[in-house]
């Protein structure tokens, strides 16, 4: 099992928000200089992904659409779709790539992004395909993230539209609202299949590539006993020779109690624990206890 290190900088996720952002400004320092929109379109239409045109030999379009974002006829809105894209890649890529590590979660981008392209194309071959005219940004292999997530931590909390729920059920949920938008023509101007494609490629990627290579299933088992020991620590809190005394910053000393009764003898009668000055911290990613000490 390859523990997640906070140490571990998630310089991949960061690149790829960066590299994001630089398209965004690119295009726009087009516009505001060149002042010449239709240039700006047929850039979106070279490097968007259409069906039709990677049918025809476009075969670049599946990896430099999902650096696009927005309709640049919209006003505003490919800043905004950049913005929530960037925001959740953030949030659900800085813990995954601590997790599985820099080279593991960049296959797993883009596997999630080819994937998601790969949904796109062939729903082309039975679907209107002024429907399909272009499909541009990063919203399937962000999913594709959202789907490593919710293997590795499927009990962990997110705000999906400000709505609290474990990624587990936001993973569900993105599944049927993609399936029933796509069937009854909600929302047309998302692409629900690359929403699919890039949720189950990224959920089916973790599930048997990476899942067998660290063993993600260590975690699921710790969970039970971990909640209980977390019971264990709320029920003492009010032991003042314990908890008076942690303060300041410490190194790392994780706690891995075998049993209740041996998380209680560890709590209640380690000499170390009760003579320690330092902070007792939860990782919720993990599901790991530690205690920083000096």
């Amino acid at each position: 099992m390859q523990e997640r290190s906070p140490d571990r900088k998630p310089v991949v996720t960061i690149f790829i928000i960066a590299l994001n952002v630089a398209v965004y400004a690119v295009l726009n320092l087009v516009l505001i200089f060149i002042y010449d929109y239709y240039y700006v379109e047929d850039l979106y239409r070279t490097f968007g992904l259409i069906p039709h045109d990677f049918w025809n030999g476009a075969w670049w379009q599946p990896i430099t659409s999902m650096f696009l974002h927005g309709n640049p006829a919209v006003p505003f809105f490919p800043l905004i779709h950049l913005f929530v894209n960037m925001t959740a890649l953030w949030s659900l890529g800085m813990p995954l790539e601590r997790t599985i590590g820099s080279s593991r979660y960049a296959w797993l981008y883009f596997i999630s992004g080819a994937a998601s392209s790969l949904f796109v194309v062939l729903s082309s071959l039975f679907m209107d395909e002024q429907i399909y005219g272009m499909t541009v940004g990063a919203s399937g292999a962000v999913l594709g993230v959202l789907g490593g997530m919710a293997i590795f931590y499927p009990n962990s909390m997110v705000l999906l539209f400000f709505i609290p729920m474990r990624l587990r059920t936001a993973a569900i949920g993105f599944v049927i609202f993609s399936i029933t938008a796509q069937v009854f023509g909600f929302f047309e101007m998302i692409s629900h299949m690359g929403h699919l494609g890039g949720l189950l490629g990224g959920i089916l990627y973790t599930k048997f590539v990476i899942g067998s290579e660290i063993g993600f299933s260590e975690i699921h088992q710790k969970a039970p006993l971990q909640k209980r020991f977390m019971k264990i620590i709320v029920k003492n809190k009010g032991q003042d020779s314990f908890f008076d005394h942690l303060s300041g910053r410490q190194k790392e000393k994780e706690i891995n109690p075998r049993s209740d009764a041996g998380a209680k003898q560890d709590f209640h009668k380690s000499d170390e624990l009760k003579k320690s000055k330092g902070k007792l911290y939860y990782d919720p990613e993990t599901g790991e206890f530690y205690i920083k000490e000096d």
